[in-house]
């Protein structure tokens, strides 16, 4: 499990709360984090002692992760476009989804690893 999502599809959200909230909810970091360690630590355990993993759900959690990443992916596109929208009114989100889809995919296809590794670290900054 992760604690931390910080991808640009959250950080509208991470804004609004904190926005509402300010440090109010602060205090639960403070039992989470024992509550997750907890919970990891259990799953390891039983899967030592059982010699039993995940092997007979792999696929289905498979399918789930391979639908949430491709939600997830999509909002980030839809972020990219969005916020395009504020520096260039005159741009509709959907025609800036497609140029941003475009341009990853052809990135991705067209750059080696190690240059569209490069660009994305400066990219990040």
């Amino acid at each position: 499990m992760g604690a931390s999502d910080d991808d640009p599809s959250c950080i509208a959200t991470y804004s609004q709360a904190g926005a509402r909230f300010g440090l109010g909810l602060l205090w639960m970091s403070l039992f989470q984090l024992p509550m997750m360690i907890v919970v990891q630590e259990m799953c390891a355990r039983i899967g030592l002692v059982t010699g039993k993993g995940l092997g007979k759900v792999s696929y289905t959690l498979s399918t789930l992760l391979l639908i949430a990443n491709t939600i997830n992916i999509s909002e980030d596109i839809g972020a990219m476009a969005a916020s395009t929208k504020l520096v260039v009114p005159d741009i509709p989100i959907v025609l800036a989804t497609f140029i941003f889809s475009a341009i990853i995919i052809s990135a991705e296809i067209l750059i080696s690893y190690e240059k569209y590794l490069r660009l994305l670290k400066y990219l990040t900054i």
